[in-house]
């Protein structure tokens, strides 16, 4: 599971690298040359606003498919661990029933009840993004900033500036 997750997860790095990074690079280049070759700063600067525009929606989509889940999905496990107990109060009154005792009957509502309560805290707390170390889903900081953006980056810088010189790592 780990080493598939890995493999999907670098995959989609390098896709979206190339798909916003890349043309959005490009885009930027493009528009450099436009004002050399007489492109109003006014219009270039509306290219530059719609070149954010869609840089920042494309990271907003991306955190949203890496790390949330959607609020409907939710609040759909909220409301039906609140109401399925007395969904279920029919069969716990035949339990009672049969059994002869109403504690237990009791009992065993008590317990449908606490145990979809208590499943419903954990997806909620598994659900909190910034747990990496617990959840494959969480968000890694280290990662983010450190590794993936360093990299990203430095692409940018080698497609803008490809005759510089590396940075060295200290």
């Amino acid at each position: 599971g780990r080493r598939e997750a890995a493999v999907t997860i670098g995959a989609s790095y390098r896709i979206f690298g190339d798909v916003i990074n890349g043309q959005a690079t490009r885009l930027a280049k493009l528009l450099e040359e436009l004002k050399l070759a007489g492109f109003s700063a006014s219009e270039g600067s509306r290219v530059r606003q719609y070149e954010k525009l869609l840089t920042q929606s494309a990271q907003n989509l991306r955190m949203l498919k890496m790390y949330r889940s959607p609020k409907a999905l939710n609040a759909l496990l909220n409301l039906a661990t609140t109401l399925l107990p007395a969904f279920y109060a029919p069969a716990f009154a035949q339990i009672a029933h049969d059994s002869g005792s109403l504690g237990m009957g009791i009992g065993f509502a008590a317990i449908t009840s606490l145990a979809l309560s208590a499943l419903y805290e954990s997806v909620q707390v598994l659900e909190d993004p910034f747990v990496a170390f617990l959840t494959l889903d969480g968000i890694d900081v280290y990662e983010e900033m450190a590794v993936l953006y360093y990299h990203q980056l430095m692409e940018t810088r080698r497609e803008i500036f490809p005759n510089a010189h590396e940075f060295i790592e200290m």
